[in-house]
């Protein structure tokens, strides 16, 4: 589908974006985390966390948006109670890979592709919905 890039000093993190999977009323969304850093990866603090939308505050993906292409709809991590409901980036060895899942809302059944906003990292158009 597409990937992004997250460079902070010697660490560099990919996120591979795969289709994403309806569940009911949800979007199952799948991301692939690979360090490709020189060393050993530590996820303190969690490398996506700290999103401008107050909604998203402690989400490990508080930074991952979905945005519907014709509406503009903006779909934010799910909250359950008061945990969001994700996975979260452990430390990684250089080449390793994290497969993290974020569920969001659903968007409506006949939106067929969404676009991913990652804030400050860009964005992934054209993600498939299966």
């Amino acid at each position: 589908m597409g990937s992004l890039r997250r460079r902070l000093h010697q660490d560099v993190l990919r996120i591979d974006v795969h289709p994403f999977r309806r569940d009911g009323a949800y979007l199952l969304a799948t991301f692939d985390v690979v360090s490709e850093g020189d060393r050993q990866y530590v996820a303190v603090p969690a490398p996506f966390s700290n999103g401008s939308n107050p909604f998203s505050t402690n989400a490990d993906y508080a930074r991952f948006t979905l945005v519907d292409p014709a509406t503009k709809a903006r779909y934010l991590p799910l909250k359950m109670d008061k945990e969001f409901v994700e996975n979260f980036v452990a430390g990684l060895d250089k080449g390793e890979v994290n497969r993290s899942y974020v569920y969001y809302p659903a968007p409506a059944d006949s939106v067929t592709s969404i676009t991913l906003e990652v804030e400050g990292l860009g964005s992934v158009p054209d993600v498939p919905i299966e």
